[in-house]
């Protein structure tokens, strides 16, 4: 018996975990997103108002906004935000200058629970903050 309800916990957790890291980049809310701009020039215009809903009450969150492998651009300290501004584009274009093909360049949206700005830039460096592409720069 001892067995079964050993099984039916890790089960149940299995099921409520993989719950969790589905959720996360659901819980980011992209509306009036506008895109202008040629990114060969170095950035991109980029108009957007972003919500989050983080796991508990009181979280502290930062939202970020970064076109590919360039440097994220604050949007807000908060659960809500609103950018209009350049996000910077030349790493990533310089980075895809050789290469034949398509160079699509992704517009993303990162929500990030930490204390500071500082280990936030860490997070995103890592890849551990949660994230949403919103649109996809195609420079020809």
């Amino acid at each position: 018996m001892h067995r079964f309800e050993g099984l039916a916990l890790a089960v149940v957790l299995a099921m409520v975990m993989s719950g969790v890291a589905r959720a996360d980049s659901d819980s980011l809310e992209v509306k009036d997103l506008e895109v202008t701009g040629d990114p060969r020039k170095g950035s991109v215009q980029v108009s957007l108002t972003v919500s989050y809903v983080p796991p508990n009450d009181g979280a502290i969150v930062f939202l970020f906004v970064a076109a590919g492998q360039d440097e994220p651009q604050l949007i807000a300290n908060d659960v809500k935000g609103k950018f209009d501004g350049k996000v910077p584009t030349s790493k990533t274009w310089n980075s895809l200058r050789g290469t034949s093909g398509d160079k699509p360049i992704p517009i993303r949206v990162y929500a990030c629970l930490t204390y500071d700005e500082k280990q936030v830039r860490v997070w995103l460096e890592n890849h551990a903050a949660d994230a949403r592409t919103v649109y996809r720069l195609d420079p020809k």
